[in-house]
């Protein structure tokens, strides 16, 4: 896996359940981002097959317990879309690179912010750092909310969910 990967690298029938566009289960769009340590779990449904359960993961790391006045703590997020227990897309970022290593299956190590995908039907088990891909152009510059809602674009979630984001998370 040497270059750049892209959609057209992730295998076929996973690329074709990201590409279905998918609602909200439960018809309510507003939604607060988890605190830190949390995790926020909305069931989604495919518009063309209501039969395939979809989920969206958005797991917010714990902080340092110390308050830090005028500083924003360092941050490990994770959003994540699946079928079932069947990761399809899944993106980790954090401000610390250091603190974040992924073994592929190939015994690669990638260390720092990444996304996994189904390069090989399965699963989303391989890991690319956001600066190898171009699936979400421009990745490793965004703020947690632009990569979100990016990643929302690419998972053709409805894009009149709404999770609102508080101060510090």
């Amino acid at each position: 896996m040497d270059g750049m990967v892209g959609l057209d690298d992730v295998f076929r029938e996973t690329r074709g359940l990201l590409e279905m566009e998918k609602d909200i289960a439960s018809g309510g769009y507003n939604h607060r981002w988890p605190a830190p340590g949390s995790k926020l779990c909305l069931e989604l449904y495919a518009k063309e097959d209501k039969s395939l359960k979809f989920y969206l993961d958005i797991l917010e790391g714990k902080r340092a317990s110390s308050i830090v006045i005028g500083l924003a703590p360092p941050r490990k997020t994770t959003m994540q879309n699946r079928l079932a227990e069947t990761p399809i897309l899944r993106i980790d970022r954090t401000d610390e690179p250091d603190t974040m290593v992924h073994r592929n299956p190939d015994g690669r190590r990638i260390i720092g912010s990444h996304m996994h995908l189904d390069l090989d039907g399965s699963g989303a088990r391989w890991a690319v750092p956001l600066s190898g891909q171009t699936v979400i152009v421009g990745a490793e510059r965004m703020d947690v909310p632009q990569l979100f809602w990016e990643f929302l674009d690419v998972c053709h979630i409805n894009e009149r969910l709404e999770v609102e984001q508080s101060l510090g998370v």
